[in-house]
């Protein structure tokens, strides 16, 4: 699926224009696999720290410090609740603070 048709109905419009801004006209060329790849199905690899092809990527960490992947649904409800304490944690309380008194006109 196209990004930028994915992105209409679930990004900010702040985001997709961020996005866009550093990729440039590229964005259009963008695609979203909402699945698992097969490893034979993968024909180049670039780091994303240093920009450089990885040869044999497969075996660039040994399997003990690899992580399993991440469900799409698992990713979405990691996301949800990140979302949701930050919201909380950030959201201003009224009980904190004491409400200044009204400015009377002399």
């Amino acid at each position: 699926m196209k990004w930028v048709d994915w992105a209409k109905g679930n990004a900010t419009e702040l985001t997709r224009r961020r996005l866009v801004a550093a990729g440039g006209q590229s964005s259009e060329t963008w695609y979203l696999f909402f699945g698992w790849i097969t490893p034979g199905l993968i024909t180049d690899v670039i780091s994303t720290r240093t920009a450089v092809r990885i040869d044999n990527w497969g075996e660039y960490l040994p399997k003990v410090e690899s992580l399993r992947g991440v469900s799409f649904e698992g990713r979405h409800a990691w996301q949800n609740r990140l979302f949701r304490d930050f919201k909380h944690r950030f959201q201003p309380r009224e009980h904190l603070f004491e409400k200044a008194a009204p400015i009377s006109k002399a």
